[in-house]
């Protein structure tokens, strides 16, 4: 996985002497202005199974548990906005009457 690499990463760069940490405003500067573009496999491809798990089936998961976990409140609060849109028209019917 990602995160052991990135963790030994993180910790090899934190014991070294600091030039490698960037300011603030420099690591902002670093996010609008990169511009390595590369699709080779080499570059991304011990990325791939974590990105692909965390962008694709946590996200989706994540959706269909919060469906599961919150549709029946959902449901609910439909039910009762259309109960109370149909009270509504039955009140400016009967002022127009």
């Amino acid at each position: 996985m990602d995160v052991p690499s990135n963790y030994g990463r993180w910790v090899d760069e934190k014991e070294s002497d600091g030039t490698g940490w960037k300011t603030f405003s420099s690591g902002l500067d670093d996010i609008f202005n990169a511009c390595d573009f590369d699709r080779s496999y080499s570059t991304w491809g011990g990325y791939l199974l974590w990105m692909t798990s965390y962008f694709s089936l946590c996200v989706w998961s994540s959706i269909l548990l919060a469906l599961l976990t919150f549709g029946d409140t959902i449901e609910a609060e439909r039910e009762k906005n259309k109960s109370s849109a149909s009270i509504h028209e039955k009140l400016l019917l009967a002022e127009q009457l």
